[in-house]
């Protein structure tokens, strides 16, 4: 229920999702001498709400996502590549793209955007964002790792199309910067 123009600047979303990662069927499976794997149902929940601010289409934004994996079978099998991440565009930006991994993930980003021209725009952020074993037993607030920035962004009237910007945290900086969806 997203509305505004150039980005849209009033509404929300909302995205649940389940996944199951089970043994493969027989009929269809490539053999191999490989053990089966990890088994587990992954789910995923994410909101981001904005509204406008002062002067339209200055806007502020609210993401929260959580992951909860649910392993059934072969935990020590579990690959690296299906572990949550945090990290770069995982999630609290400041860090290297995926530096933190585990099987649940939360994070959150509060970004503040203004338009600066027809085709420009800058983004004032904020995230945090951490990994756990079990997100229910292990999240508290002196868990999550934190970074702030801002970022310069080119878009045309449908999305943006690239960005740069800086991205700090308690270690130091980091420079970011995407073209698409590519980061």
């Amino acid at each position: 229920w997203r509305s505004g123009r150039p980005h849209w600047s009033r509404g929300g979303r909302v995205v649940v999702g389940a996944e199951r990662y089970d043994g493969p069927i027989q009929a269809l499976a490539l053999h191999s001498s490989q053990p089966a794997g990890a088994q587990f149902t992954r789910y995923s929940f994410e909101t981001e709400v904005g509204t406008s601010i002062m002067r339209d289409p200055r806007t502020v934004r609210l993401r929260l996502k959580l992951i909860d994996v649910d392993v059934s079978a072969g935990e020590d099998q579990f690959l690296p590549s299906d572990m949550s991440r945090v990290g770069g565009r995982y999630g609290v930006s400041g860090y290297g793209s995926g530096r933190f991994h585990d099987l649940d993930m939360m994070s959150t980003r509060v970004m503040f955007l203004i338009p600066l021209a027809r085709w420009v725009e800058a983004d004032l952020h904020s995230e945090w964002g951490a990994v756990y074993s079990d997100i229910w037993k292990e999240a508290t607030p002196a868990t999550l790792q934190s970074s702030y920035g801002f970022s310069l962004r080119g878009r045309n009237s449908v999305a943006p199309w690239g960005s740069v910007g800086v991205d700090f945290r308690r270690e130091g900086a980091r420079i970011r910067y995407a073209f698409g969806d590519v980061e």
